[in-house]
């Protein structure tokens, strides 16, 4: 519960007061944009207060567990708007408060101080909310541009693409039988060797395809700005390949096997104009995408190759010693050893980890000895300790099963429909008392996007200081940005 003045006043100042001792603000905890500080102590907000009233992004958010320490705080606390204090007696509560947190702070730096000495308490609350943080710095990332690309990427492939047929419908098609998943991480230079398409199916995406020395029995790609010219490079544009119509269209004139088709889980706006409502979880990268659908098609067991999600020294991928550009964080190894990684491989790990976790009935297994630990329910494992099957044309029965899907058609009834929903929700909010609740773009695309977006918005009017309510605040700011979303999507 953020606790106001009033309600301080009311319930808690009256309560016989618990102070907490203080602290000195520590050189590195000054470098944090935002302070959680478990403990709530007016000598601490003392000693912050230079810090704080040096940037109006920061903030000092107290938490606290027990009324005793809240009735010992002084007034002033409460009248600073950079300034919150959290009553959280609760485990729910606190987990709560971190995933509100994790997101309100993306793109902002934090560090979180145990004043009280709660331990463990304030180590799974850390953890938790760097967990929220990174997965709303990435999805914040990738609607940057409020699904602008994403959006008509989709509306492209629906005016364009025949003879796509539907991923979902080859669910338990391929019980039983083996798969491997391919990634382009440098421990494929040494187990590249192993991967063998008639003892499993083979999946490969991404960078991975450059990568192979034979064709994959799937192939796929989600990058919705792969370039044309690193897209030609694919050797493999035969393979069936999965996509999601986020990717850039132009490829599309490059891909010359089977397009099946899956929904994107990220856009339900993208899905609906697909044809479809059902949306299908695929992680963050390529590589889990197609753990995904290894799954989905009943494969057993699942294993995992080149997939380090990690860097080697400096290097990204197998065979090439280039680095990338990108912000690097560092991280441990599954052998305990200081590697750099990126936010999004942080983050797929951790969801092949929980995928494994609620999928115990499978077998998973990675073959890569110094990447990051994919979780107790994948095991570590090398080539030759794992037995397959007896050989069995595979590629036949991946033909036999592709050709049980009816090609479709994106419905061009949807596409009309979504044109005039633009317009329609346009016209709305300009209007006074406009309603766009029951407008198909307002619930696929609007509603979605705001809920990414309305963090951010939040912590920063906060801290406006126009005399009305935040309430009021937010929804003139959201009628702003939904008026900004669809004149993007009518240009």
């Amino acid at each position: 519960m953020l606790l106001n003045k009033k309600t301080w006043q009311n319930r808690v100042k009256q309560i016989t007061p618990r102070p907490h001792p203080s602290i000195p603000l520590s050189s590195p905890n000054k470098e944090a944009d935002w302070l959680f500080v478990f403990g709530a102590s007016t000598p601490f907000f003392a000693e912050a207060a230079d810090w704080l009233n040096e940037d109006k992004k920061r903030r000092l958010i107290f938490i606290e567990l027990a009324l005793e320490p809240l009735a010992a705080l002084e007034e002033t606390l409460f009248d600073h708007p950079q300034v919150q204090i959290h009553f959280v007696p609760t485990a729910p509560e606190i987990s709560e408060l971190a995933e509100k947190m994790g997101w309100k702070c993306v793109f902002l730096t934090m560090a979180v101080i145990d004043l009280a000495g709660f331990g463990s308490l304030v180590q799974q609350f850390e953890n938790m909310l760097r967990d929220f943080h990174a997965a709303a710095h990435l999805l914040v990332s990738d609607w940057a541009d409020r699904g602008e690309t994403v959006i008509k990427n989709a509306v492209t492939h629906s005016k364009t693409q025949k003879n796509v047929r539907p991923a979902l419908q080859l669910k338990d098609k391929f019980r039983g039988i083996p798969a491997i998943i391919c990634g382009a991480g440098p421990s494929l230079e040494k187990n590249r060797t192993g991967i063998d398409p008639d003892k499993a199916l083979i999946f490969a995406g991404g960078a991975a395809l450059n990568r192979l020395t034979i064709e994959p029995h799937f192939s796929a790609s989600i990058d919705r700005q792969a370039p044309y010219a690193a897209f030609k490079q694919n050797p493999f544009s035969q393979a069936p390949f999965f996509y999601q119509s986020r990717m850039n269209p132009q490829n599309f004139s490059l891909i010359h096997g089977e397009k099946l088709y899956v929904p994107d889980s990220s856009y339900p706006a993208e899905a609906w104009l697909g044809g479809g409502e059902e949306l299908f979880q695929g992680g963050w990268t390529v590589g889990t995408f197609l753990a995904a659908l290894a799954l989905h098609l009943g494969c057993n067991p699942i294993i995992f190759v080149g997939m380090d999600l990690c860097y080697d020294g400096k290097r990204k991928y197998a065979f090439s010693s280039s680095s990338s550009e990108e912000p690097l964080v560092e991280t441990l190894n599954s052998q305990g050893e200081t590697v750099w990684t990126q936010r999004d491989w942080i983050m797929a790990a951790s969801w092949i980890s929980e995928l494994a976790e609620q999928n115990r009935d499978r077998n998973f297994f990675n073959i890569s000895e110094k990447g990051l630990s994919f979780g107790p329910f994948v095991t570590q494992t090398r080539w030759e300790e794992l037995s397959f099957p007896q050989a069995i044309d595979l590629s036949g029965r991946v033909h036999a099963e592709l050709m049980t899907l009816r090609s479709t058609l994106a419905p061009q009834k949807r596409l009309t429909e979504w044109e005039s929903s633009v317009k329609r929700c346009l016209q709305l909010s300009q209007q006074k008392g406009g309603r766009l609740e029951k407008e198909i773009v307002y619930q696929k695309f609007l509603f979605p996007l705001w809920q990414i977006w309305k963090p951010i918005f939040e912590r920063e009017l906060e801290i406006d200081p126009q005399p009305i309510s935040l309430e009021e605040k937010m929804r003139i700011n959201q009628l702003l940005f939904f008026q900004q979303v669809l004149y993007e999507q009518t240009n």
